[in-house]
């Protein structure tokens, strides 16, 4: 008897457990959607979203990277649709923001990478809305921004990821337009090397590196009325890029980057609105997965990866200038 009222007690608190997950954890158990050939998640693996304080100062166009444990957010548009050289560090372990150094300059559509706890600030568009080359880097120690190298091409809207110490950056807008071009950093001898085009011109895209292949999906050409749903795939040991599977939802305004052996993208932006979309490429199994969708519409959001978890940070609720203060993240759990 015992034994039966233990089994019986056990099932109980399993069962609220669920509910209360259910009720309070936003999107954690809600089905995944299949079409277009897109399959379900693996049973030993699922996603859910959850919300944290947000941002201090409103923005768009911002961009984000992980350096010791916190998340810095930098540059973008504020509410006046001024470019602003704006840095907020988000602290996980207490849910808090306070003011970092602000960059040297006003920087809009930028991108930020972290390698050896130094984090680089890498091209975007100027104040006068040009294409830049400089690049930043911020020390922990010295608590200073310092000029590096330039890239090789002035661009903005590009996407940026790091694989084995090294920056890649890729896409863009430059000085004559959309660019395919690759470069990739090396900071330790604080030189660009130009590596092999990409398939695809675009800008406003998402890139992220899963097993040491670099990921590059969807973005535009220029204008959200020309979105793409292309997914081009880079090799860094041979120099060569492929083709993958068309991502299920055109779009660009995105954000996204690896997370848990998958390629994660979500948000956007077209013509006539944002997108609440949220989709992964799952190179194992070669198939575009459905994941529970952002909880705000956004575009010109930063994605930061800490451990399991992406946070998808600020960026506009409405086509073209629209800010907003949104922190959600994006756990991944086995």
């Amino acid at each position: 008897m015992k034994k039966y009222f233990i089994i019986i007690v056990v099932t109980i608190l399993i069962a609220v457990v669920g509910l209360l997950i259910y009720r309070f954890v936003p999107n954690a158990i809600q089905p995944i959607e299949e079409r277009r050939g897109v399959e379900m998640l693996e049973t030993d693996r699922f996603f859910f979203w959850s919300t944290a304080t947000d941002l201090r100062t409103p923005r768009t166009e911002v961009t984000g990277a992980a350096l010791d444990g916190e998340i810095y957010v930098i540059g973008g548009f504020d509410i006046q649709g001024k470019a602003v050289g704006t840095v907020e560090i988000y602290d996980p372990e207490r849910n808090q923001w306070r003011v970092g150094v602000e960059l040297p300059e006003a920087r809009h559509h930028t991108t930020a990478a972290v390698v050896d706890d130094v984090l680089y600030v890498i091209g975007g568009f100027t104040k006068q809305n040009r294409p830049s080359n400089n690049v930043f880097a911020f020390d922990l120690e010295s608590k200073e921004w310092q000029r590096q190298a330039s890239l090789s091409e002035a661009r903005g809207g590009h996407a940026v990821a790091v694989f084995d110490g090294k920056i890649y950056v890729v896409g863009g807008i430059g000085s004559a337009g959309l660019l395919n071009s690759l470069e990739v950093y090396d900071p330790e001898s604080n030189r660009w090397e130009t590596k092999a085009n990409a398939p695809t011109a675009r800008d406003h895209l998402a890139a992220g590196f899963v097993d040491g292949s670099f990921y590059v999906g969807g973005g535009r050409q220029i204008i959200p009325g020309f979105n793409l749903d292309a997914l081009d795939v880079y090799d860094p040991k041979t120099d060569t890029w492929s083709t993958g599977p068309s991502m299920p939802t055109a779009r660009g305004g995105i954000a996204g980057g690896g997370l848990d052996g998958v390629f994660v993208v979500a948000g956007g932006e077209s013509v006539t609105g944002t997108y609440d979309n949220a989709e992964a490429y799952d190179p194992i199994k070669d198939i575009w997965i459905i994941l529970p969708n952002l909880p705000t519409a956004r575009h010109g959001l930063a994605a930061v990866k800490i451990e399991d978890q992406m946070y998808f940070i600020a960026g506009g609720t409405k086509p073209g200038l629209s800010v907003s203060s949104k922190n959600e993240i994006l756990t991944a759990i086995r």
